[in-house]
C-alpha cells in the first residue's frame, strides 16, 4: 500500500512558504495546489460551498499569497470529516513528499 502524507508533514511542507515572504520565490504555485485541492475535496465530499476559498487572482503580494492560502488550508482541514481528510492528504501526497 502507498504510503500517504500526514498533517505534521503537510505543516513542514507549508513552513517552507512563509507568510511574511517578500518575493515570489518564496510563495509558489504549491500553495495555490493544495488550497485548491482542499477546497475541491471538502465541496465534493461534504457539499458544495462548505469550503473557504481564495481567489489568487487577485492577490498582489508573495505574503499575501502565502497567508491567505495557508489559512484557506487550515480552515478546510478543520471542516473535514476523517474520511474527506484522508482522500484530501491521498490527493497531495505525491506533491509534498515527492518520493512517496
Amino acid at each position: 500500500m502507498a504510503r500517504t502524507a500526514t498533517l505534521s508533514e503537510l505543516k513542514t511542507f507549508l513552513e517552507g512558504f512563509p507568510k511574511d515572504a517578500q518575493d515570489w520565490r518564496r510563495a509558489g504555485d504549491e500553495v495555490r495546489t493544495v488550497a485548491r485541492s482542499a477546497r475541491e475535496i471538502l465541496d465534493e465530499r461534504q457539499g458544495e460551498g462548505t469550503a473557504q476559498v481564495v481567489d489568487f487572482r487577485t492577490i498582489q503580494t508573495p505574503s499575501e499569497w502565502n497567508t491567505r492560502g495557508r489559512e484557506a488550508i487550515e480552515a478546510n482541514i478543520a471542516r473535514m470529516a476523517p474520511d474527506t481528510l484522508d482522500a484530501f492528504l491521498q490527493d497531495i501526497t505525491g506533491l509534498i513528499i515527492p518520493e512517496a
